[in-house]
């Protein structure tokens, strides 16, 4: 702690990020949270595109890297809505994680071949209190699903890092 005094007296303030963080904004690599959960890292883009009322446009750029050496087939990469703590009930649709009320978008399945990358675009209405809670840097909750090469389902979040463009796929 008197470590952490001292560089807020010479930098005013400091800032802690987990190492893996650090590391993919020195190297300009995808960072994850937890690799070993979900071995899909990655960046994402936005662009707000208009507004209207209480509804912001807004276009989000995917792109992701499979780290494994198996191909990850049928991949399906949902914008989740914020919890909402209010909300106790038990019915089965609003418990499912899938259910169209509970997320915002989800992108088409992609296939993420092993060690490869796919890029995918999407754009979304949210409203305009969502967007800039993601402004101020909490940033789209996203999550992907797909089943495993043994035929078991797999959900979890995805922790991407947020970067100003993500430039559209060189042609082979």
């Amino acid at each position: 702690m008197p470590a952490l005094c001292a560089l807020r007296r010479r930098f005013g303030s400091a800032v802690i990020l987990p190492i893996g963080v650090v590391a993919a904004l020195l190297l300009g690599r995808p960072a994850a949270v937890s690799a070993e959960d979900v071995p899909i890292l990655g960046y994402y883009a936005l662009t707000e595109l208009a507004r209207g009322g209480d509804d912001v446009l807004v276009s989000l750029t995917l792109q992701l890297r499979n780290e494994t050496d198996v191909d990850v087939r049928q991949a399906r990469v949902s914008v989740e809505r914020p919890d909402d703590p209010s909300d106790d009930s038990t019915d089965q649709q609003a418990s499912d994680p899938e259910s169209p009320d509970r997320m915002f978008a989800q992108f088409p399945a992609a296939d993420i071949r092993a060690h490869g990358t796919v890029r995918l675009s999407q754009n979304l209405l949210i409203p305009a209190s969502e967007w800039a809670s993601w402004q101020s840097g909490r940033g789209p909750r996203l999550a992907i699903a797909f089943i495993d090469d043994s035929g078991q389902p797999v959900r979890d979040r995805l922790a991407l890092v947020q970067v100003g463009e993500i430039p559209a796929a060189e042609p082979f």
